[in-house]
């Protein structure tokens, strides 16, 4: 099982990463284990928490309001 330290999400879009790490087998031969980690695009997340509309027989009195928010995982 392979854990990595920490989320990386920072990681560019078809990119590949290494990770390397020394280990000793249980006959105490030493080894190198290499992990190549492929960078992928997380897309961005779209959500609305408030959203309201006013709408009465006039078409100059529509009016809306409302909050959205954007996060990407990906982005700096």
């Amino acid at each position: 099982t392979y854990t990595a330290s920490s989320a990386h999400d920072e990681f560019v879009a078809g990119t590949t990463y290494t990770d390397t790490f020394n280990v000793v087998s249980a006959d105490g031969t030493p080894t190198t284990v290499t992990i190549n980690i492929l960078g992928t695009n997380d897309a961005a997340v779209l959500s609305s928490d408030v959203k309201n509309l006013t709408e009465t027989n006039a078409a100059a009195d529509i009016s809306t309001s409302g909050t959205l928010t954007i996060s990407d995982v990906d982005s700096d």
